[in-house]
């Protein structure tokens, strides 16, 4: 990415973050003389001078950014030396089973994070309200299938479907554990509704919006700044790789602008309370480390 160096070229650093994103593994420079260095004046280093210096310290391509803001790339090198190919989604992206993992996973995670939160808590299980417990559910169990991730990653296991069978097992088991409270639950909520038209508007109306965003989040997406800069490009290291692998692309300073040393189990860092406020945030892919990692686990 030539003229990206030097303070005066310091707002263009979001253009490097999301080349970086989208053209991972794919190394991505700025100078010639050093490695990527990003400080608070801007990218260091000499940029190149000609095509032909570009392409002597082993880059294929150069990418421009115009004043009208539309990517303009321009190669190198002979196409057999940058592989090339059209923009297309696997072949699970846009399967059923996919999407059934991606609306059912917070809803199993919350049912087999109760485990946790009776473990953790066990005096606080007669006094909360069903749904506050529920809550906290959730909370842990985002905690519990991030630290399993991670965990099941660094020993060199992709894993794939192991935490949706997990969490689906705990939550049958929740559900069969506790059968009568959550129905006597349910029936006394549809009971309530059935008498208050006000609250059954407000329901359809909220089920409502949440199927369209949910739809638009596959559809759509990652749009949003924080996602593409730090959260995805973690997900996208822990998807494709295991083991030391991970440990090596989390140590590359590279990637520093990823906030790579933050801790991957941020989400402890939350209490389980605010959830009910954040909770589809936190688990969309299009905002937050465990769901952006949630949305490349399905397959």
């Amino acid at each position: 990415m030539p003229d990206m160096t030097g303070p005066t070229n310091y707002d263009k650093i979001t253009y490097y973050y999301y080349v970086t994103y989208y053209l991972f593994p794919r190394e991505v420079g700025v100078s010639v003389d050093q490695p990527t260095r990003l400080t608070k004046d801007g990218f260091l280093g000499r940029t190149a001078e000609s095509d032909q210096e570009i392409l002597t310290n082993g880059y294929n391509a150069t990418v421009n950014f115009p004043p009208d803001g539309m990517l303009s790339l321009q190669l190198l090198g002979p196409l057999c030396d940058l592989p090339v190919k059209e923009p297309a989604n696997p072949e699970w992206f846009d399967s059923y089973f996919d999407l059934a993992i991606a609306f059912l996973l917070p809803l199993l995670t919350t049912l087999a994070g109760m485990w946790l939160f009776r473990f953790l808590f066990p005096t606080l299980n007669g006094q909360l309200p069903l749904l506050e417990q529920l809550t906290y559910g959730l909370g842990l169990g985002m905690m519990a299938v991030a630290a399993a991730t991670l965990g099941i990653k660094l020993c060199g296991w992709h894993g794939y479907h192991l935490v949706f069978l997990t969490t689906t097992v705990g939550a049958i088991a929740e559900i069969w554990r506790n059968r009568k409270i959550y129905w006597t639950g349910m029936t006394d909520g549809c009971g309530k509704m059935v008498r208050r038209p006000v609250i059954i508007a407000l329901f359809v109306t909220g089920s409502l919006v949440f199927l369209i965003l949910f739809r638009l989040a596959g559809l759509q997406g990652l749009v949003e700044y924080d996602s593409i800069m730090a959260w995805s490009l973690k997900a996208k290291i822990i998807h494709l790789y295991t083991g030391n692998d991970i440990v090596q692309w989390f140590s590359n300073p590279r990637l520093a602008h990823a906030h790579l040393d933050y801790p991957t189990l941020v989400h402890r860092c939350m209490p389980p309370r605010l959830t009910r406020s954040v909770m589809w945030m936190n688990l969309s892919p299009n905002s937050g480390p465990l769901g952006c990692y949630c949305f490349f686990w399905s397959p």
